[in-house]
């Protein structure tokens, strides 16, 4: 009974009110959540009244659709019912505090002398979690198979290792009822901040042209780090959209040639370098194309007529919170260069729009390769049909922001 009130509040509801930070009306803003590390019995309970008034006020909103207005319906039943099955108690509360430390946020994260490893899956049956020593490993160092009963909480699979570290590298095996379910096939995590693979641009890496990887030393690995930057307080502008001067770019593209006369060309660090001339041509803002995790050798594993061609413009994304590697100056440290950057952009007055797809990643079509979201709930991180007509694969983007309360860098 108390784990069917923690899944409902940790995994359902407040995974739901993420759909109201997407339409981006204030009018529905949801309520601030409650620090389940310190929230007393009462604020939980005041926060259980709030979160039932703000749903109503959502499924009233005309810019939802009819079938969302029902999820918020059917989300308001179920808080009520459980709610009056289930009053609140401090045990209850203890228990919602120490079950949000498990489940949230999703990815990998360093906490209690180990390591705590979080992913969204709802119909994989088994879930294998790999650890690898080094990034080009061959095997996993040590493999943990997850179970439904000690390691999953609504839809999100999780597990906390102590022998894991900082600078270790992970993925995941899981197996299900659709064919897109593969226990042979690595999986990257569709919420890691980053991945080690081929360090240099268009370096195939000892893959073979027209050869997916299942595994091996050449599928790119996730890598535990300490997500930790000093923003000394920096704030990001806050233009408003009518005053702005768009100047939209390519971060590589830009220094990459010669005649950009920096000292790290093509880079997070290279761009820096142009901030005083970009200030100059009196923009305010700067979009970048996508700067996430992709893939520039797609092209080579097609093994088509586009083989020697490069993936320039990393319109098939990777992985969505990971910045790209191959586009820092130390690969390794791409984390704290993106960052770094956007710290110096927002110093300078620039704004910053990150320009992100979401109608296609790297796993292509529904023929395509299988590397992450396909291999860990192909149905349901995946849009098939929009109005009865097919769409291929398009990533289902409410599904990646509702189950995560993840921000990007910006």
């Amino acid at each position: 009974m108390i784990l069917h009130l923690t899944r409902l509040i940790i995994c359902n509801v407040l995974t739901r009110l993420i759909i109201c930070n997407v339409m981006k009306n204030k009018a529905v803003d949801p309520p601030p959540l409650p620090v389940f590390e310190t929230a007393s019995h009462q604020e939980m309970r005041t926060y259980c009244k709030k979160l039932i008034q703000h749903l109503k006020r959502i499924a009233n909103s005309p810019a939802l659709i009819k079938a969302q207005k029902q999820t918020m319906q059917n989300t308001i039943q179920e808080i009520k019912e459980t709610l009056r099955a289930h009053p609140l108690n401090e045990d209850l509360v203890h228990i919602i505090k120490k079950t949000s430390r498990r489940i949230l946020p999703l990815g990998a994260h360093a906490i209690d002398n180990g390591v705590q490893l979080a992913v969204f899956s709802q119909y994989a049956t088994r879930v294998w979690l790999m650890i690898f020593d080094t990034p080009n490993a061959v095997t996993p160092h040590r493999e943990y198979e997850l179970t439904p009963e000690k390691n999953r909480t609504g839809y999100i699979w999780h597990i906390h290792i102590s022998p894991a570290k900082l600078g270790h590298y992970y993925l995941y095996r899981m197996d299900g009822p659709t064919p897109s379910f593969n226990p042979k096939q690595w999986l990257l995590d569709p919420y890691t901040l980053s991945i080690s693979g081929a360090s240099t641009w268009g370096d195939p890496f000892n893959l073979q042209p027209g050869q997916h990887p299942l595994q091996g030393s050449v599928f790119p690995k996730n890598t535990i780090i300490e997500n930790t930057f000093n923003w000394e307080n920096v704030q990001r502008p806050n233009i408003p959209f009518e005053k702005m001067i768009i100047y939209e770019t390519h971060l590589r593209g830009y220094t990459i040639d010669p005649s950009a006369n920096v000292e790290h060309p093509g880079t997070y660090k290279g761009f820096i370098e142009k901030i005083p001339y970009l200030k100059n041509l009196g923009v305010t803002t700067i979009e970048l194309l996508p700067i996430q995790e992709f893939n520039e050798m797609e092209f080579y594993l097609e093994h088509t007529n586009r083989t020697p061609l490069l993936n320039f413009w990393g319109y098939s994304t990777l992985a969505f919170f990971a910045p790209n590697g191959r586009y820092a100056a130390v690969y390794g440290q791409q984390i704290q260069e993106c960052k770094a950057l956007i710290k110096a952009l927002h110093q300078a007055g620039l704004e910053v729009i990150l320009d992100v797809v979401f109608n296609h990643t790297a796993e292509g079509g529904h023929k395509g390769p299988t590397s992450s979201f396909r291999g860990i709930d192909d149905g349901v991180y995946y849009l098939k049909k929009i109005m009865g007509k097919n769409i291929g694969t398009t990533l289902d983007a409410e599904i990646l922001l509702t189950v995560t309360t993840r921000l990007f860098v910006i």
